[in-house]
């Protein structure tokens, strides 16, 4: 399996895959496919456990100190991984990439983790879940028009029904009472934090041609972290470290290693060897896993509603993929 995933992350060529589908020979192409299927779900799982493991730690710690805690940390261990891997600078200094890689470090992953913090004061988790599933729609629109990836019917198509998926998954939720009279402050900013991680997701593909995806994964994880320090600077100074409880400690190590780190590097293979689209097709089976989860550790209730809204995803992704 570990040779398998080497020869999947180092065997890279864009050129041999299509917007809609593989164009590889038959059994090599079949066995990427599987691989990046594979990698794609367990990346998915990983974010949806994380909500479900960052769930009581907000209680112990605020979002915006353990968001930028998490992703300095995340940016240091990724710069040495990429050191390590390389034998050379990690960093990207080639000032013609300078602009593409300020777009997705600041306008697209800082960006993105910033406004959804803040959206998640005002707004309702499961509002913001089904605004975040729009990212595939977003991306199947942009992409196109800077000729990075191809516009797909068949994934089109995928894309609405699961969204009406995920819409089945948080229906009956919370009511819209619950939510506060900044229901829709927080609509925009998740709207936004969605469109970043488009622009993330979209824009990285230009670089990942020239550049590793551990290196372009470190510099841009590593510079928009610097971008929260000044958001969470205040909370990150009354953080009282040393004194936390032990379950957020637990977190972070899961939080930083299977959430940030492996997740991001393996992204950005799947989106220099799939596209864009593909990818980001997969982060809608998010929510579906994180109610999974939610419901065999923290026993939270599921209808049947949810149920089915998750097998409508399941389906979605199936038929974009196929």
């Amino acid at each position: 399996m570990t040779t398998s995933l080497n020869n999947f992350a180092q065997n890279v060529s864009p050129e041999s895959f299509s917007a809609c589908g593989f164009e590889q020979p038959a059994s090599e192409g079949f066995k990427d496919k599987k691989i990046t299927f594979l990698i794609l779900f367990l990346i998915a799982f990983a974010w949806g456990f994380n909500y479900v493991i960052v769930k009581n730690v907000y209680s112990a710690i605020t979002p915006f100190s353990y968001c930028a805690s998490r992703f300095i940390a995340a940016g240091i261990l990724l710069m040495l991984l990429a050191y390590y891997k390389s034998g050379a600078n990690p960093f990207i200094t080639d000032k013609k990439d300078m602009g593409m890689l300020a777009l997705i470090s600041f306008g697209g992953f800082g960006a993105s983790n910033l406004l959804m913090a803040v959206a998640l004061k005002y707004t309702l988790a499961s509002t913001t879940s089904i605004i975040l599933s729009t990212s595939p729609l977003i991306t199947l629109i942009i992409a196109p028009l800077f000729k990075i990836d191809k516009f797909c019917f068949k994934k089109f198509m995928a894309i609405l029904l699961s969204l009406f998926g995920i819409y089945c998954i948080f229906v009956d939720r919370q009511s819209l009472a619950a939510a506060g009279s900044n229901y829709y402050y927080g609509m925009m900013l998740a709207f936004f934090s969605t469109l970043a991680w488009s622009v993330y997701s979209i824009f990285s593909k230009p670089l990942l041609k020239k550049y590793s995806p551990i290196r372009l994964t470190a510099n841009a994880v590593f510079i928009s972290s610097f971008m929260m320090i000044p958001f969470a600077y205040g909370e990150l100074a009354q953080t009282r470290w040393l004194s936390l409880p032990a379950f957020v400690y637990a977190s972070f190590i899961f939080s930083i290693f299977f959430s940030t780190i492996l997740p991001m590097i393996f992204w950005n293979i799947c989106i220099k060897k799939t596209g864009p689209v593909t990818t980001m097709t997969f982060s809608n089976l998010t929510p579906a896993f994180s109610m999974l989860c939610g419901y065999i550790l923290l026993q939270e209730p599921v209808s049947a509603n949810q149920i089915t809204g998750s097998f409508i995803v399941i389906v979605s992704i199936i038929i974009a993929y196929i």
